[in-house]
Parts: C-alpha cells; sequence; structure tokens
C-alpha cells in the first residue's frame, strides 16, 4: 500500500515538473470552433513497444515539428500536450489525435487522472465519441478561476501495418458534431444517388437478363460499401463491436469493386466482339484482382497486414486507371454506338482517381482524402446510367427495326410462298394423274402378287416337311457315327493293353471329326509284338471304315497268315486292300500311310527292332543326346495305284534302354495357325529333342501345349496322332 503512494506521489511530482518545463497551449477565444495543436505537440518514438505511461514521464519529448510526420508501422509512438482554459467557465471539448489501431489516452488535471481508449479497432462500446472510425476522446478544461492545465499523453500502436497518422486538433462539442452532421449530409446525398442508379440497373438486369446491368450494380453496391466503411459510416451504425471486421469490408469491396469496374468495361464496350486485344487486357486485370482478392481475404484472417494488401491494390488500380483512358479513346475511335458518355465517364473518373491515388500511394497512411473519388464517381455514375439507357433504347430502336425487316422480309416470303403453292398444286394435278395410271398398274401387280404369294406359301409348306425329314435323317446319321465311334474305340487297344506291352508310354490321339481315320494297333504272336501306327486316306466316315478294315486285316495277316517280317506284312497289306476295295474295277484310290515296328517281346536290352514304313518315318531320340533321328519309310504306300520298283524293305536297330521313340500320322507336323503356318517336322523334331529326357506324362503335356499355343482358335486340319514309348 505504502509502494503504490511513494510510485503516485513521484509520477505527481514529475508530471508537474515536466509541466513546468513545456510549452503551455492557452485557450481564450469562446468563440473560435477548433484549434491546431501541432505546434505545442511533443512525441516519443518508442522502438521498443513496451514503454508504459510512468516509465514515459521521465523520457525526452521532441518537438512535433521538430519530429515531422513520418511515422513508421512497427513502432509506439508517445505524444504529450498541455492545455490550459482562460475562459470564464468549465468547457468540454473533443480532441482529434489523428489515426491509430489502438490509441491509450491519459487526461492529467492536477491530482486526477483519466485514461480514455479510442482507435480504428477498439469497439464502439469502449469509446467515449461515437463518432468517426480514428482517435477522439473527449477533454473537460476547467474554467479560468481554477487555474488547472491538463496534461494529455497519448499512445499510438498500429497492427495493420500502417504508419499512425498523429494530427492533433482540438474541437469545440459543436464544432465536432457539425462537422459530422455536414459528413452525414454529404455521404447521405451521395449513397443515396449510388443506391438509386443501383436499384434502376438492377431491376433492369431483372426485366432485361443483360449482365451489363449486373455488372454496373455491383460496381454500385461495392463502391457504395467501401464509401461507408471508410467513411466510419458503417462502423458507427452497424460494425461499431466488430472494427476488425470494418477495416476488412473496404478493402475488399474496394477490390471487387474494381473487378465488376473491368465486367462492366468488357460488357459496355463488348470487346469480345470489336476489341479482341482490349478485350483479353481487361480479363487480364481482372484475374489478377480476383488473386488479389483472395490474398487480402486470407491475409487479413491471418495476418491482419492492410497496409501490404493496401500497397499493391494501390499500384494495381493505378496500373488500371492509365490504361483505362486509352480504352476509352480506343472504343471512341472504333464509334462503337452508344458509348459516347461511357467513354466519357471513364476518362474523368480515371483523371480523378488518378489523383487521388498518387495522394495516397505517398501518404502511407490509414487517412485518405476521397473527395475526388466521390466527385468522379458520382458523375460516373450518372454517366453510365445514362449510358446504358441510351444503349436500351438503341437496342429498343435496333429490335423494332429488325421486327420491321422481318415483316417485310415474311411479306415477301409469303408472296413468294403463294406462287410456289400455285406451281405445287399444278404440278400436283399432273402427278394425280400420272397416281392414278399406277394405281391400276399396282392393283394387277398386287393380284400378280397374291398368286406368288399362294405359290410361296405352298413351297414354304414343302420346305418345312423336307427340313423335318433331313432333321430325322441327321440325328439317325449322328446316332449312326456315336455307334461308329464307339466300335472304332472297342478295337483300339486299351490303355492297360498299351502299359502292358510299351510301359512308359503316352499317346495324342484327336479325331478330325467324331470318328477318325488316323489308328494304331498293338498285338502280342509267337513272342513278338506288333505295333502299327495307321493314317488311313481321308477323316471322318470314310477314315474311321478304312481304319476297321486296316485293323481287320492287320489281325489276319499276322495272327492267320502268320506273317511276321514287317516288309512281309505291308506287301500282303497292300494287296489285300488292292482286293477288297477292287481298285482295279472301281479305280478308287483309297489307301494308307503306315509304320509297322517288330521286336521280341523278352529279351535282353539293348532291344533289337524292325522297322519298315510306308511313306511314313520313325523318330527316336538315344539317352543322354539331344537330337532326333529319324528313320525314313519306303515312298510307297498302301493300296491305290503305286510305283512297280519300289517295294517295303525291313530296317533293323538296336536300341539301348532309355531310348524315346515316336510314331505318329502327319496331322501333327501339318497342323496351322490363324495365318496357315504349319508346325513343321523341324519344328516337332526340335521339340522332341528339348523333352525325350522327361517323363512320357511330362512329353505329353508339352507336346499338347505347342499345338494348343500353335493352333489357337484355327480349325483342325487333319486327324492327330503321335505315339511315344520309352525302351
Amino acid at each position: 500500500m505504502y509502494m503504490k503512494l511513494s510510485i503516485t506521489v513521484i509520477c505527481l511530482f514529475l508530471c508537474a515538473f515536466t509541466c513546468q518545463a513545456q510549452r503551455i497551449y492557452i485557450i481564450s477565444n469562446p468563440s473560435q470552433p477548433l484549434y491546431s495543436l501541432h505546434e505545442y505537440l511533443e512525441v516519443l518514438e518508442d522502438t521498443t513497444n513496451q514503454l508504459t505511461y510512468s516509465e514515459v514521464q521521465g523520457k525526452p519529448f521532441v518537438s512535433f515539428k521538430t519530429f515531422g510526420s513520418k511515422t513508421r508501422a512497427r513502432y509506439s509512438y508517445w505524444g504529450r500536450i498541455t492545455l490550459k482554459s482562460l475562459l470564464e467557465k468549465d468547457q468540454r471539448f473533443i480532441y482529434y489525435l489523428g489515426s491509430a489501431n489502438i490509441a491509450d489516452v491519459y487526461l492529467q488535471t492536477g491530482t486526477k487522472l483519466i485514461t480514455e481508449k479510442t482507435g480504428r479497432l477498439v469497439p464502439l462500446s469502449q469509446k467515449k465519441v461515437k463518432q468517426g472510425r480514428n482517435a477522439p476522446v473527449p477533454v473537460l478544461l476547467y474554467k479560468k478561476a481554477r487555474n488547472q492545465p491538463t496534461i494529455i499523453y497519448f499512445r499510438f500502436k498500429n497492427l495493420d501495418d500502417r504508419p499512425p497518422l498523429i494530427d492533433p486538433i482540438l474541437y469545440t462539442v459543436k464544432a465536432w458534431y457539425t462537422k459530422f452532421k455536414t459528413r452525414n449530409l454529404i455521404l447521405g446525398g451521395f449513397n443515396a444517388l449510388l443506391w438509386t442508379l443501383l436499384l434502376y440497373q438492377a431491376s433492369l438486369f431483372f426485366l432485361t437478363r443483360h449482365r451489363v446491368y449486373l455488372y454496373a450494380s455491383l460496381y454500385l453496391l461495392f463502391t457504395s460499401v467501401n464509401n461507408l466503411s471508410t467513411s466510419g459510416i458503417l462502423p458507427e451504425f452497424l460494425l461499431g463491436e466488430y472494427p476488425r471486421l470494418n477495416e476488412a469490408t473496404w478493402l475488399l469491396a474496394w477490390i471487387s469493386l474494381g473487378i465488376f469496374y473491368m465486367a462492366l468495361c468488357r460488357a459496355f464496350a463488348r470487346t469480345y466482339l470489336y476489341l479482341k486485344t482490349w478485350d483479353f487486357i481487361l480479363k487480364g486485370f481482372m484475374r489478377l484482382l480476383m488473386v488479389s482478392l483472395l490474398a487480402a481475404g486470407l491475409g487479413i484472417l491471418f495476418t491482419f497486414r492492410i497496409g501490404l494488401f493496401q500497397q499493391i491494390n494501390l499500384v494495381t488500380g493505378l496500373c488500371m486507371i492509365v490504361f483505362m483512358p486509352f480504352f476509352a479513346l480506343t472504343v471512341f475511335f472504333r464509334k462503337i454506338k452508344g458509348t459516347l458518355l461511357f467513354n466519357i465517364g471513364v476518362i474523368q473518373t480515371s483523371v480523378l482517381i488518378a489523383i487521388s491515388y498518387s495522394r495516397s500511394i505517398l501518404n502511407t497512411t490509414s487517412i485518405a482524402d476521397s473527395r475526388l473519388d466521390l466527385i468522379g464517381v458520382a458523375i460516373q455514375g450518372i454517366l453510365f446510367t445514362i449510358g446504358l439507357a441510351q444503349r436500351l433504347k438503341l437496342a429498343e430502336e435496333e429490335k423494332n427495326t429488325a421486327q420491321a425487316n422481318r415483316i417485310t422480309l415474311i411479306a415477301q416470303q409469303k408472296d413468294t410462298l403463294e406462287t410456289k403453292v400455285k406451281e405445287r398444286t399444278k404440278e400436283l394435278e399432273e402427278k394425280n394423274e400420272e397416281i392414278q395410271v399406277y394405281q391400276q398398274e399396282i392393283v394387277l401387280q398386287n393380284e400378280w402378287l397374291q398368286s406368288r404369294q399362294e405359290e410361296i406359301k405352298r413351297q414354304q409348306k414343302s420346305l418345312s416337311q423336307k427340313n423335318k425329314y433331313l432333321l430325322n435323317q441327321n440325328n439317325l446319321i449322328s446316332q449312326s457315327i456315336e455307334v461308329a465311334q464307339t466300335i472304332q474305340s472297342a478295337i483300339l487297344p486299351n490303355a492297360q493293353f498299351l502299359e502292358q506291352m510299351l510301359g512308359a508310354y503316352f499317346l495324342i490321339y484327336r479325331p478330325k471329326d467324331v470318328v477318325s481315320g488316323d489308328f494304331y494297333w498293338l498285338q502280342q504272336a509267337d513272342g513278338k509284338v506288333f505295333l502299327a501306327v495307321v493314317d488311313c486316306t481321308g477323316h471322318g466316315v470314310p477314315g474311321a471304315f478304312m481304319s476297321m478294315i486296316g485293323n481287320a486285316l492287320l489281325s489276319q495277316i499276322i495272327q492267320v497268315q502268320e506273317a511276321h517280317s514287317p516288309a512281309e506284312i505291308l506287301n500282303r497289306l497292300h494287296k489285300e486292300i488292292t482286293t477288297t476295295l477292287r481298285q482295279k474295277e472301281t479305280n478308287n484310290i483309297y489307301g494308307m500311310e503306315m509304320m509297322l515296328l517288330v521286336w521280341e517281346a523278352d529279351t535282353p536290352l539293348p532291344k533289337e527292332f524292325v522297322f519298315c514304313g510306308a511313306k511314313a518315318h520313325l523318330m527316336y531320340v538315344l539317352p543322354h543326346t539331344a537330337q532326333t533321328q529319324l528313320v525314313k519309310g519306303d515312298r510307297r504306300g498302301i493300296g491305290g495305284y503305286q510305283p512297280q520298283n519300289v517295294f517295303f524293305s525291313d530296317q533293323p536297330l538296336t536300341l539301348p534302354q532309355g531310348t524315346m521313340l515316336y510314331l505318329g500320322s502327319d496331322g501333327f507336323k501339318d497342323q496351322n495357325d490363324p495365318q496357315r503356318k504349319k508346325i513343321g517336322q523341324e519344328k516337332l523334331e526340335e521339340t522332341l529333342s528339348q523333352i525325350a529326357h522327361l517323363s512320357t506324362k511330362a512329353q505329353k503335356q508339352q507336346l499338347e501345349q505347342l499345338l494348343n499355343t500353335h493352333q489357337q482358335d484355327a480349325l483342325q486340319r487333319d486327324d492327330i496322332m503321335l505315339l511315344g514309348f520309352r525302351v
């Protein structure tokens, strides 16, 4: 308690001492409405932004005249002035300090200390003087008889990246309120004009749906919002408790009115039709302003650096204003209808706002003189409205002219149409006579067609009966073929017998049709094993009959006639086929290509084989080698006409254990792909060389994969049979 009392006494002592040292401004004229205090004000720059009221008491202040008006946004500034009244009674004044975001004011009269808070970012409820958006405070000066001067300290601090403006003026209460009444009258009239023009343009937009009226309405709207915000009317009557929102409002409205001003100029002059280059330039400014609007909105939200965005948009706006007179002159010289007043408005507004902008660039504080802006915008708004009305009238005249031309054209077309109708009527009468003749011909043709239709129905009925007959015959044939398949399968050696006689083996057997002309024959007689692989002439049912004849004749020759030599067997088979098919009488050439392999059933390894081929070749691969060996058959077939100087011959072979033997028809190697390319003998031999060391099951898989991959979706060309077994 004693410590606080001691500090208060020391501060009062310092105040009294300071009061003796500094100059005192004397107020003696009761009729003077305002007093400029610049020469008596003392200023202290606080580069630390941390000095308090008690700390600045002992700091050296300098005259405002010596300090100058250049302030910096990052520093705080203290002001000090002493006022003394020589009036005969106490009087209240309004002390206008200047412009700052936050102003802390300390009024010391004798031992009485009053603190006030004011500034642009101070809510209206915390300010005692409600008019304006800057930094005024009420001051009570006591009458001469009391002889008590008032020492006023104030601290300015800006948060929006703009330097504060120190402009000390003392107003009488009457003068202060008179100033704002005058402001309200002028700005009320200005905004009433803007809103009248705005509502007129908006109504035209809703009636005509022409975008030029929408752009004009929005341009006037954001101009009015910007003016209401900067003049202080908006924070006084609507946004008093949201001063930061008001500071953002004027900047965003300022950028927005530029966007819609560019859009209005494009739409009014129809640059997209008449001035392509200027249309590109104006769209460029619009995009630049849109980016600036987005950046300013985000910047204010996160940093509140209004000063930075104000300078950027001042430069952008000045560039636009420099360009706009040239744009207006270009529109004028192109003689675009209804744009004269528009051009005048653009040029005079550009000149006036350019002067205002240049002042704003030189004065970076938050105070700017907008009187020239108001005059320019008011004149421009009137000229634009009259110009748009003229344009609407011109459009109506063009519409009436076009409608009159349309009526004339319709009348001409009507006359032309009547002439054409008469001509067409005459043509139709002539055509009608032709049609009557044609109708008579059609009646005759129709009678003929009816008779033909009855004949067709009778033929359809006959075809239907024949179709049923053919379908029935087809079913019988299919059943017969299925029975033939069953019989053919029955005469072929089964898998158990093949495995018993051959050991490890594989068989690929694919008939082209249901039944096959290829067959394999295996028998044991007199201690010998006889293995035949036969390719009969043809495939399907004819080939199947030949296979059954061949099967029966082989059994007869070997088992009944007891022929054991492969060459002898093939010679006898040839004679039997020729006799059985009576080929000398009928001249048919049905026959077979085959290979016959004979070996002793129970002999030690290596085994002795005897081979004979009728236009067919035996293939084998010795163990531990990668080369397919080929044993060629004789160039003589079985059945049909054969050369007299070529005979069947036995070819003995001695093969070691592990040798792979391959017997087959030519269906495998002759199978084609979709491009009609065959597998070929060389490819088959190469594949057998690569897979001979594998198991017979694996060999079969590899060969079937080769066949399927090569064939793809091509049709099967012939019956396919390939038999392989290991010695």
